[in-house]
């Protein structure tokens, strides 16, 4: 990926999170805060879309974006019994808006 993104300043990208840089394993602009009907979570959607961003980090210290080993462990801790825990992902991230130009071919 740093191959591909040579040319781009990443030192500039807001919240250093950006999700071209990424391979995502769920598209995270689902999960925008707005229920559908096509965005339900369980908890391997929760951890792909932790991993997205984990993915798209530009930067190694995006602030409590943690090993997903420590992400598992402090779950686990956290689910006792006779206890609810309740988890989330709030994150601002970034992404380059797709412009196609058609060319013509000489």
């Amino acid at each position: 990926m740093n191959d591909v993104f040579a040319g781009v300043d990443l030192n500039r990208v807001p919240h250093h999170l950006l999700t071209d840089y990424a391979m995502e394993f769920v598209d995270i602009r689902s999960y925008n805060g707005v229920n559908t009907a096509n965005n339900f979570v369980h908890k391997d959607i929760y951890t792909s879309a932790y991993n997205t961003l984990l993915m798209a980090r530009t930067k190694t210290n995006v602030p409590d974006l943690v090993n997903p080993n420590l992400f598992e462990s402090n779950w686990k801790a956290a689910r006792i019994p006779y206890t609810i825990a309740l988890s989330g992902i709030y994150y601002q991230y970034s992404s380059i808006q797709k412009m196609h130009t058609l060319m013509p071919l000489r």
